[in-house]
């Protein structure tokens, strides 16, 4: 065992994915994996300094973005922390790739709604107020859109006999930047099919058997039919995280020990209620050898790191 396995006292199943000699195989449901192909390439894990463009309503008009999301595109853009999102987000629509973003009850969400046998006032779960919808012709490859929650800005529509109420710009940011996470984990491969999935406590999870690490699903993500854990080895998920400043090894505050087992740039679509207006950079994911038990570290603006966040499902 290596020095710093010793010194953290890491479990010998983590030795072996922490230096890359335990690959994960790809379980039948990953095995789409290798037969996509795709000319789009990944997004980079570089973090350049964000373009702040300072959009104005005129910059941001387009048929597949409702008033309310070119609203929160401009609001998003001027704030340096969350410039490269708001510029992100128009250029995947303006390309192709993001199918748009709308309120929910538009007849684009409506009619995935009813391909996927719900209704636009069900597919959006209780606790989030945006969901990356997939395409019910291909839901692998083809277009997502973003689908935000209604009741957050009367530009939506209002029901029959319904008053005008007051819109809520800093919920409708706080999603746009979630379901952009949740987007990014699709665009760059990193979620694949899952089963068997178990909800608790505001969480969903699935399980590669015989691997310590739990797959989770995004709260976010509809239909819930795909989850974390295609990283192909240990090694690929230091070099990737340790980028966004994730340690390691962490430990909760009860003394188990977690491992670094995956992370992402921006809001964590994984976590429960209660982090989606939370500014963050980045969240590191963690995992342990105690079954139904993981954690998240949010990296802060300028490198500033929360303490390990334990949960239990």
């Amino acid at each position: 065992m290596c020095e710093l396995c010793k010194q953290n006292n890491v479990h010998p199943e983590f030795e072996m994915m922490l230096h890359g000699e335990d690959e994960l195989e790809l379980i039948p449901e990953m095995e789409f994996l290798n037969e996509v192909e795709t000319n789009v390439p990944p997004l980079s894990i570089s973090n350049p300094t964000p373009r702040v463009l300072n959009y104005t309503q005129k910059d941001v008009i387009d048929q597949r973005i409702s008033i309310p999301a070119q609203h929160s595109l401009v609001r998003l853009s001027k704030n340096p922390a969350t410039s490269a999102e708001a510029v992100g987000m128009l250029e995947e629509i303006k390309v192709g790739r993001l199918g748009g973003i709308y309120c929910v009850n538009w007849k684009i969400p409506a009619l995935r709604s009813i391909k996927f046998g719900k209704s636009w006032w069900t597919v959006i779960p209780k606790g989030e107020d945006a969901i990356l919808m997939l395409d019910p012709e291909n839901p692998l490859t083809g277009q997502p859109i973003i689908a935000l929650r209604r009741e957050l800005d009367p530009n939506c529509g209002l029901l029959q006999n319904e008053k005008k109420f007051a819109s809520s710009p800093q919920r409708i940011d706080a999603a746009l930047r979630k379901a952009w996470s949740t987007y990014n984990l699709f665009r760059e491969k990193r979620l694949t099919r899952c089963s068997n999935t178990i909800s608790g406590n505001g969480m969903i999870v699935a399980e590669i058997p015989g691997k310590p690490q739990l797959n989770l699903v995004p709260r976010n993500l509809f239909p819930a039919m795909l989850c974390s854990g295609v990283a192909t080895s240990g090694e690929e998920v230091r070099l990737r995280c340790q980028q966004l400043g994730c340690p390691l090894f962490a430990t909760c505050d009860d003394g188990t020990q977690m491992f670094l087992t995956d992370c992402g740039r921006g809001p964590c679509p994984f976590c429960p209620p209660g982090f989606d207006e939370l500014l963050v950079k980045a969240y590191c994911v963690y995992s342990s050898v105690v079954p139904g038990r993981w954690g998240v570290i949010f990296v802060l603006p300028f490198g500033a790191k929360t303490p390990l966040i334990c949960f239990n499902i």
